[in-house]
């Protein structure tokens, strides 16, 4: 599930060799340029044609006439303004054209030296030989000719309406109704789907409304006894759905940081601490046979679930902040660590309709003016079809519920990284990429320290 392409055809051969190494994929040939699509069975459509590569799903057109036909866009600016999940290539007037969706749950990127080159995995294209690797940001078209020229095409702000009532019942039923359409339109044609789950609000309406479309099998990663996995056990018996839990230990975290930071392309303690869950978690996926996992991604920064928005004095700005930065913090991340097992990750709570209701509630509605808890008018909501176990149960992030963030510490710490030394884990790290990364590529995969 993805898309590539070089004017060097060697390195076209290279990359090639590692997103298709079967060699079941398609292919055009358009002047210098090849443009290459693959999917598995089981992920999103990748369709290719006339110039045209997309990967991912257009809300409204989920058949190749309505995207490649009459009906469909005609210039890769109309493809941008689509509602959807999806990245593209595209060839217009022998020139190329690399575009995203407006909030970028599927990630591109293109290197421009000798040759172009452009593909959805970072480190194939570092692997093919290209150096200086750029990201095409979400909601944007970047247009390559000689040097490459990036335009606007989209952006998250215009998702915003006017909200028309201010009864939270009324908004909470709204934001379910909307979950349900965007869930059910990610697990069109899936038989199963493996949900990470660990028992809060946002992994638990994401499971028991999946569980209304298939049969959903819920995960959790985590130390022996931490947070999640204890919680999520008794919250998948109030679900009353099947849950497996992976219970890890610190000598596993040590062996699975090496794989994460290759998997991430980061070594910085965030992307780890949220990575190697994700890693764990995709491997038993894909042992167990399942070709896709629903996240809550973007939740928390459209609901107001961080402890910092209360102490902000402008939310709504910061919120949407956030949102525009959520492909580079999180769903690039999640992306490249779930594909590395070949397990596609999807985010309901990132579809169009949600980002556009979430973004037109007042954000009082959202973040308590006392010691409340966080995300007020979605567990409003959660209420019509959650037990107030769930709905009543406070935020814990991933690297914390799951205690990897702990062990990463105490493990730099043996390493020999003292709590005394400012960002000690950064560091440690920064000596476990080095036996991943060469120069000058270490120094996109790791921190600096020069100040």
């Amino acid at each position: 599930m993805t898309i590539w392409g070089s004017t060097d055809p060697e390195k076209n051969r290279h990359l090639t060799r590692i997103h298709s190494p079967n060699k079941k994929h398609l292919r055009e040939t358009h002047g210098d340029i090849q443009l290459n699509i693959a999917s598995r069975a089981g992920h999103r459509p990748s369709t290719i044609n006339n110039g045209m590569a997309i990967h991912g799903s257009i809300h409204g057109a989920e058949t190749h006439d309505n995207i490649h036909g009459e009906t469909g866009p005609r210039n890769p600016e109309d493809l941008a303004r689509m509602n959807g999940e999806f990245a593209f290539a595209w060839i217009k007037k022998n020139k190329l054209h690399l575009g995203r969706d407006r909030i970028g749950s599927i990630p591109l990127y293109y290197a421009v030296e000798d040759s172009t080159a452009f593909s959805t995995n970072k480190k194939a294209l570092w692997d093919a030989g290209y150096k200086e690797v750029k990201r095409v940001r979400p909601g944007t078209i970047t247009k390559i000719n000689g040097e490459p020229e990036t335009r606007e095409i989209v952006n998250t702000s215009q998702l915003k309406q006017t909200q028309k009532t201010d009864n939270d019942k009324e908004i909470g039923q709204q934001l379910i109704d909307a979950l349900d359409k965007a869930i059910r339109r990610n697990l069109e044609g899936q038989q199963e789907v493996g949900i990470a789950f660990s028992g809060g609000i946002d992994s638990s309406i994401i499971a028991r409304i999946s569980s209304r479309y298939t049969d959903v099998h819920l995960y959790t990663v985590g130390l022996e006894n931490s947070p999640d996995i204890k919680w999520s056990k008794k919250a998948a018996e109030h679900l009353d759905l099947p849950h497996k839990t992976i219970e890890i230990t610190i000598k596993d975290i040590k062996r699975e940081i090496p794989e994460t930071i290759k998997a991430t392309c980061s070594a910085t303690r965030l992307s780890v601490g949220v990575g190697l869950p994700f890693l764990v978690l995709g491997r038993e996926l894909h042992q167990d046979g399942l070709k896709v996992v629903i996240t809550g991604q973007g939740s928390d920064e459209l609901f107001g679930g961080y402890d910092r928005y209360k102490n902000t004095g402008k939310p709504e700005e910061e919120i949407m902040r956030d949102i525009e930065n959520i492909a580079e913090k999180d769903l690039e991340r999640d992306y490249s660590v779930f594909m590395h097992n070949n397990v596609e990750p999807r985010n309901p709570f990132l579809s169009y309709e949600v980002v556009r209701k979430a973004l037109s509630i007042p954000v009082e509605q959202k973040i308590p003016t006392d010691s409340g808890l966080e995300k007020q008018v979605l567990r409003v909501g959660a209420k019509q079809i959650l037990p107030s176990e769930i709905t009543s149960k406070p935020k814990k992030s991933l690297q914390y519920g799951s205690r990897v963030d702990r062990e990463i510490d105490r493990i730099a710490r043996r390493e020999g990284y003292k709590r005394r030394e400012k960002h000690h884990v950064d560091r440690y790290l920064h000596s476990v990429a080095q036996n991943e990364f060469n120069e000058p590529i270490l120094q996109y995969v790791t921190r600096s320290f020069d100040n």
